[in-house]
């Protein structure tokens, strides 16, 4: 990302300074900490204003169940019609739209309709930009298979945001957070993301000491703790997608021997 004017930073000079200085990050990757912790922030304050304005957890299941089962009805409605009904519709379109200036129902181009092909039409939207007419089309097969897409999204979604369990929470914006210091660490400055903490919860290692000062910036109220869980999940991860890599090539490298 560009260069922010002081003014417009999340993190002031005097905050970025100490930040800096307590994770022992030299000079010459001032530039891309700074972006990296910016674009970090950013995308942090931007899921919480998305989140300040959500529902009750009930509400969401309630919203996602419905989207999900609606979607996957109408899909389903939409292949139960006969090719009649579709001859109708898109023979309304004919008598009464305009093609260039009305959206409509059209006939299948590639298939004659009849008893024995069960070819669905295009949806016509014309999108008219400059004073150019430009008629776009989608067959009603890919909008069915858009539904079924929506249904099985939102079904998952309810399945992994809603549940309350007992316990504390996951702190989505944290872990997320958390996945982009990774990024910025690993990628931006070319070191490795390790985790080091005391028994009583101080950060030692700078990676972890630039996530605990970092986000006690966005979120002063989060514990040492919560920072030290979230980068142990994140490490593990890691970890678990490097050896998931390094066995597919061991086992290319055996089968080939």
């Amino acid at each position: 990302m560009p260069n922010l004017s002081p003014e417009n930073r999340i993190y002031p000079h005097h905050v970025f300074a100490e930040l800096c200085d307590v994770a022992r990050v030299s000079s010459e990757q001032h530039d891309s900490l700074r972006n990296g912790l910016e674009w970090a922030a950013r995308e942090w304050r931007s899921e919480k204003d998305a989140s300040c304005h959500s529902m009750t957890q009930k509400k969401r299941s309630e919203l996602l169940t419905f989207l999900g089962t609606n979607a996957g009805a109408c899909s389903e409605f939409l292949k139960s019609l006969p090719v009649s009904i579709w001859n109708d519709v898109a023979a309304a379109g004919s008598y009464f739209c305009d093609p260039l200036c009305d959206p409509a129902i059209r006939p299948s181009s590639t298939n004659p309709w009849d008893d024995g092909a069960a070819a669905l039409p295009y949806v016509t939207m014309p999108n008219i930009e400059d004073g150019n007419h430009e008629v776009v089309s989608m067959d009603v097969n890919k909008i069915r298979d858009a539904l079924d897409v929506i249904s099985e999204m939102a079904f998952a979604a309810e399945a992994v945001f809603t549940k309350v369990h007992s316990g504390p929470q996951t702190d989505f914006l944290l872990r997320r957070w958390i996945h982009n210091m990774r990024r910025v660490w690993t990628d931006g400055l070319g070191r490795n993301f390790t985790r080091r903490f005391t028994d009583d919860g101080k950060p030692l290692s700078p990676a972890a000491v630039l996530c605990v000062f970092a986000y006690r910036h966005l979120d002063p109220k989060t514990p040492p703790s919560l920072i030290n869980s979230e980068m142990k999940k994140r490490i593990a991860e890691d970890r678990k997608n490097t050896d998931g890599k390094n066995y597919h090539q061991m086992s290319k490298h055996s089968s080939r021997g």
